[in-house]
């Protein structure tokens, strides 16, 4: 809890900081012009990927099979267009990083596997084995005991 709080008030203090370091570097209608494209990027993706979400999550429905992983992916990629629109250069790198498709997967996976041992009960076989059986309504009649 305390690492949030860290991070919610040294982030966008970098993030300054390094805004002003490039901007007495190459100059600030240079810096300017850094974050006014990385935004049109992130706005670019986040149109792209939010037609491209419903396209995709209907042609898995439409096979019969369960869009998560279209869904989880476009989960990302909107991310990347949310953190290419925050000015700043660890937003922008971070974001641009996000829109790699293997970095995307690591992600993904490492999340997925976060999850799954976070919650031992809903694990599934690795060999898939399905357990067959009927059930059968109790009986009125007493147990012995």
């Amino acid at each position: 809890m305390k690492t949030r709080y860290i991070l919610l008030i040294s982030v966008p203090l970098l993030e300054l900081y390094l805004l002003i370091h490039l901007g007495s570097k190459v100059g600030g209608i240079s810096t300017l012009l850094v974050v006014i494209m990385t935004a049109l990027l992130g706005t670019h993706v986040l149109r792209r990927q939010g037609r491209s979400a419903i396209q995709q999550a209907q042609a898995r429905w439409q096979q019969g099979q369960l869009p998560t992983q279209a869904i989880i992916d476009s989960a990302v990629m909107l991310l990347a267009g949310i953190l290419l629109i925050i000015p700043g250069l660890i937003t922008d790198g971070i974001g641009a990083l996000l829109l790699l498709p293997r970095v995307r997967f690591y992600l993904i996976d490492y999340i997925t596997r976060r999850m799954l041992a976070s919650y031992p009960h809903q694990q599934h076989s690795e060999q898939g084995e399905t357990l067959e059986g009927e059930i059968v309504p109790p009986t009125n009649k007493p147990t012995d005991k």
